[in-house]
């Protein structure tokens, strides 16, 4: 019997990762008008500091942008950081449901060159050292994810469902 057991939680385990939804934070917020969750949306952002981008009702998309000081790393050392927000807001069911992500990236030539390693699923680099300083100024300034802020993701939604009670 408890070659079984340990069986069936072992597959449990396994499949638990098997059917997520998209990244971020996901909330349903009832019978509320989809357009007072989006304005409810906008007014948080902006309160937590938010700068944002674009705003599409009709899409129920928001994108907002704010810059963050944060600590040098050992690799990449110290570069510009900021956090983009981006907010969905859509009608499922009868339910009005709210997606938030807050993700954090980084910019630099040195984020870049630490990151294209990652870039791959294999330990074979998709870039050799000579494509890496080939390539252009611009290319070589842009902004690299590094991550997400799964607190502030957190805080964001519970304001949100303050405003909308």
């Amino acid at each position: 019997m408890r070659p079984l057991a340990l069986t069936v939680v072992f597959a449990a385990a396994l499949f638990v990762g098997c059917n997520q939804p998209a990244p971020g934070r996901l909330i349903a917020c009832g019978d509320v008008e989809p357009s007072a969750a989006f304005e409810a949306g906008r007014q948080t952002l902006t309160m937590y500091g938010f700068d944002v981008q674009e705003a599409d009702v009709s899409a129920g998309s928001i994108t907002a942008v704010r810059a963050v000081d944060m600590p040098g790393e050992r690799i990449i050392g110290k570069s510009p950081a900021r956090q983009v927000a981006h907010m969905t807001v859509a009608r499922s069911n009868g339910n009005t449901m709210l997606s938030l992500e807050v993700a954090i990236q980084r910019q630099g030539a040195a984020v870049r060159t630490a990151l294209a390693a990652t870039d791959s699923y294999s330990s074979v680099p998709n870039y050799t050292s000579a494509e890496m300083e080939s390539l252009p100024a611009e290319q070589m300034e842009s902004w690299q994810r590094t991550g997400r802020d799964h607190k502030l993701e957190t805080d964001i939604i519970q304001d949100i469902r303050k405003r909308l009670q």
